[in-house]
């Protein structure tokens, strides 16, 4: 099955799924009992309270692609062998976002062709491939981490309900070097690990039916670079710089980020040019004229 494909089943299993996942009583692993754990209700307001002065953000990534596949005798999972990078898969991305109102995506070749397009502006978004011989789908093109950028636990819910995620309980659960996390859990080996003095997500593992044995996927948060500085009644924002994807363990897609312009003026934004474009790439709808008042349709 071509990962692509793989990305897109979880990804619609997801849209399909979003239930509250907030108001359930939490619970702690025995070996962490006496460590506090919020429980989800709590939690949406601790995420709350963490304040929001992130407004705009303008974006610029790079994406490589790799062949998880292990050769012949190599167990799963190890590093014995480096990934295979797939260049012709590769592309970067610019995207620019208004919270709550406005999300562009331009995706291109590394050449620099324009391959796909997505815009979103308070309605159904439109998204849509330009060149049949490279497609993509939502999960290849949304960033999986810009909805945890927002102090709102409904831009949260979706995030995680686009990886067909919706949690109902908190863990405490020890990472590398015995560092503790919360783990907002689905089941025993789906969730979101959040670091837990800032709240910020670092690792999200959900499952994807692969025609045998589900396949685990897994997105792994790095370098996280420091965008705004608390204040007083606000939280500091962080950024990932680099997001790895494993399949099964083994690294198929790295994203980078090359660019991260804070809060630019909005008029420096291609608003109006990227409206115009996605009406020119929507289908017109069918006039359906009504019958006059007092006469049968």
């Amino acid at each position: 099955m071509p990962y692509s494909e793989i990305l897109h089943r979880v990804f619609t299993r997801g849209l399909k799924t979003l239930p509250l996942w907030f108001g359930v009583v939490g619970m702690v692993y025995p070996a962490l009992v006496h460590a506090y754990v919020p429980d989800l209700k709590e939690l949406e307001a601790l995420i709350q309270s963490k304040g929001n002065r992130l407004e705009r953000a303008y974006i610029e990534t790079r994406t490589w692609v790799y062949n998880p596949t292990p050769v012949p005798g190599e167990q799963e999972g190890t590093a014995e062998r480096p990934p295979l990078r797939l260049p012709e898969q590769g592309f970067l991305q610019k995207i620019y976002w208004i919270r709550q109102s406005f999300l562009g995506i331009e995706t291109y070749s590394e050449s620099g062709e324009l391959l796909h397009f997505y815009w979103q502006e308070g309605v159904d978004p439109v998204a849509v491939n330009l060149k049949p011989e490279r497609t993509f789908a939502l999960s290849d093109i949304l960033p999986a981490y810009l909805p945890y950028v927002e102090a709102n636990p409904d831009q949260w819910r979706r995030g995680m309900g686009n990886w067909g995620l919706s949690p109902y309980r908190v863990e405490l659960v020890r990472g590398s070097k015995d560092t503790l996390y919360y783990r907002l859990a689905e089941g025993p080996h789906t969730g979101v690990w959040l670091e837990r003095a800032t709240l910020h997500p670092v690792r999200l593992d959900t499952e994807v039916a692969g025609g045998g044995d589900p396949l685990r996927l897994t997105l792994e948060f790095f370098d996280f670079v420091e965008l705004l500085e608390a204040s007083s009644n606000t939280s500091t924002v962080y950024f990932p710089f680099i997001t790895n994807y494993l399949l099964n363990g083994r690294l198929f897609r790295q994203t980078q980020v090359v660019e991260f312009q804070v809060n630019p003026k909005e008029r420096d934004f291609p608003v109006t040019a990227m409206r115009k474009r996605a009406q020119e790439l929507t289908p017109p709808h069918p006039v359906q004229l009504l019958p006059a008042p007092g006469t049968k349709p």
